[in-house]
């Protein structure tokens, strides 16, 4: 509205209306090509999304493009309904055997001997 006050349109003639609407219809123009203008800046300033070629991102994090992104997983254990096969569970046990490591099975100590010491 500016200089022309909310009362002032009604005193302008059909001429100086239109000649207002098409000052305006310029400025607007104007400015949408000064805001396209700043989008199409922004847009080239902006970084392409980060991946191990030009970052420290480890190429395991990069987007996989050519892999569909609803994989099916492989079910890890027995199919699903599968029957369960399992010991079954002794209350009284007639004997028990204790098995007791002879020898380290990384430096081939013997284990046989009773140390008060556990680092001599």
């Amino acid at each position: 509205m500016g200089q022309y006050g909310s009362e002032g349109f009604g005193q302008l003639s059909r001429e100086e209306l239109i000649d207002l609407v098409l000052a305006q219809f310029e400025q607007m123009s104007k400015l949408q090509a000064e805001m396209d203008a700043l989008r199409l800046k922004l847009q080239k300033n902006q970084k392409p999304p980060t991946n191990s070629s030009n970052s420290s991102q480890p190429p395991s994090r990069d987007q996989k493009s050519n892999l569909p992104a609803k994989r099916k997983r492989h079910r890890h254990g027995p199919p699903l309904g599968h029957e369960k096969h399992e010991r079954e569970f002794v209350a009284d046990p007639n004997h028990i055997v204790e098995a007791k490591v002879q020898v380290c099975e990384y430096c081939q100590s013997d284990l046989t001997r009773k140390h008060t010491n556990w680092w001599m």
